[in-house]
């Protein structure tokens, strides 16, 4: 069911029928730990506009009314009388962003069902994990820009380099380009295989021509992934031109992709995680410094609608 809220959201981008994003009232479909520290969220939606892989949605991770602000008591010297627990049951009072991992519709076709992975880090996560099926989720979306696939030919190979849960959107990316027919080649990694965000059917149907990486030797290649597609690519005969890398994870396992990408004259695309509190460009909270040709050559960018995609010589890195 779509929520009209004019005070929040204007008729003009939002309430018209060819809007492209909007707020919407999502029913959990499914709730389930999907590895030691991940679980899969499915969201079933009633007319969800259209998406793409690398978009988002940012979820209101509370009920409307305990997400107010709460009155806390004052002591008569003016101090604020909290304690631990008080702190730690605080709900979430900003949205959070999750990248969606897959897109489908349900057994009727009226609505699509929706899928995140997160990671239990916080109260807003912590509140996700405690949903049941059919309850219900405020959402917006979809946000952010996807990856462009469009110059991609029916020889060239796609190239997924996925870390941690930013394999959540080059699933959804590699179920997209597998039913256009696209050859793909997925690099997956974690510290070890009980942290792996993948579920166990992808890894026993092998649904995705797919390259495991753990850090301690538990499952697939021991070693990162960088270092797993890095291994493959020194036993390929390739040509530059005829791959495209799309990256998500951990910066700097972005940040060496993309170096690495830059060196060889391959085409990379990298999806940016920041905190982004209203997935719109009105907080300006998540600030990305990228390239210009023109003086001072360098520029801010928003990573929640100029992004969250972006090419991978675009983006000045940040050292660490």
């Amino acid at each position: 069911m779509k929520i009209t809220d004019r005070d929040y959201l204007t008729k003009d981008n939002f309430s018209a029928p060819e809007s492209k994003r909007g707020i919407f009232t999502a029913r959990v479909v499914a709730n389930e730990p999907i590895c030691k520290e991940h679980n899969r969220l499915a969201l079933k939606v009633d007319s969800f506009p259209a998406s793409k892989p690398g978009q988002f949605i940012n979820i209101l991770c509370s009920t409307s009314e305990s997400s107010y602000p709460r009155v806390i008591e004052q002591a008569d010297e003016g101090q604020l009388i909290m304690d631990k627990a008080n702190v730690l049951a605080a709900p979430a009072l900003l949205r959070r962003p999750f990248s969606l991992a897959g897109r489908r519709k349900d057994n009727q076709g009226a609505q699509s069902v929706l899928e995140i992975i997160y990671r239990i880090i916080g109260s807003g996560t912590r509140w996700l994990s405690q949903l049941g099926e059919g309850e219900q989720v405020n959402i917006i979306g979809p946000l952010g820009n996807g990856f462009r696939t469009d110059f991609l030919q029916s020889e060239t190979l796609a190239v997924l380099i996925g870390g941690g849960t930013g394999i959540a959107p080059l699933m959804y990316l590699a179920s997209e380009l597998m039913l256009k027919g696209q050859r793909i080649k997925f690099f997956v990694g974690a510290a070890s295989k009980d942290i792996l965000p993948i579920s166990k059917a992808i890894l026993e149907d092998k649904q995705f021509p797919i390259i495991i990486a753990a850090e301690d030797g538990s499952a697939g290649f021991k070693g990162t992934v960088l270092q797993a597609w890095e291994d493959w690519l020194g036993r390929q005969s390739l040509s530059p031109s005829g791959i495209v890398v799309y990256t998500c994870g951990p910066e700097v396992m972005m940040r060496e992709v993309a170096q690495r990408c830059i060196a060889m004259g391959v085409r990379c695309q990298v999806s940016l995680e920041r905190i982004m509190a209203c997935g719109m460009g009105i907080c300006q909270g998540c600030a990305v410094k990228v390239r210009t040709e023109t003086p001072p050559y360098w520029q801010y960018k928003l990573t929640c609608t100029d992004g969250p995609i972006f090419d991978a010589d675009e983006v000045i890195w940040q050292d660490g």
